[in-house]
């Protein structure tokens, strides 16, 4: 199979290579159940949910978890952590397009 990590075109902490290791481990192992602990932009989550559909179809089981501090306005609000308040895009026509023309918060 052939496996190439995708940033897309948000946030990920896997840079460089380090995307295809997580891959490889992923090859190696095929497993059925995973926990993911620190989701944040979801980047590594979609490259699991990709690739673990690809080997077992729908038969797998995927939990992201991540906790954010800060204040919520409503109980079903999710806390959103300060830092993302005021965040722009590497690429001045995202940050153009999702923060001022449809004013939506990604994260």
């Amino acid at each position: 199979m052939s496996l190439k990590y995708k940033t897309y075109w948000r946030k990920s902490g896997l840079k460089g290579r380090w995307g295809e290791v997580y891959l490889g481990r992923l090859e190696k192992y095929k497993p059925k159940i995973f926990l993911e602990i620190g989701v944040f932009c979801g980047v590594t989550a979609r490259n699991t949910c990709d690739y673990l559909f690809q080997v077992h179809g729908n038969d797998f089981n995927y939990t992201g978890i991540d906790l954010f501090g800060g204040h919520k306005k409503l109980t079903n609000d999710e806390i959103e952590p300060k830092f993302l308040k005021d965040q722009k895009f590497s690429n001045p026509f995202k940050n153009l397009y999702y923060n001022h023309i449809i004013k939506e918060n990604l994260n």
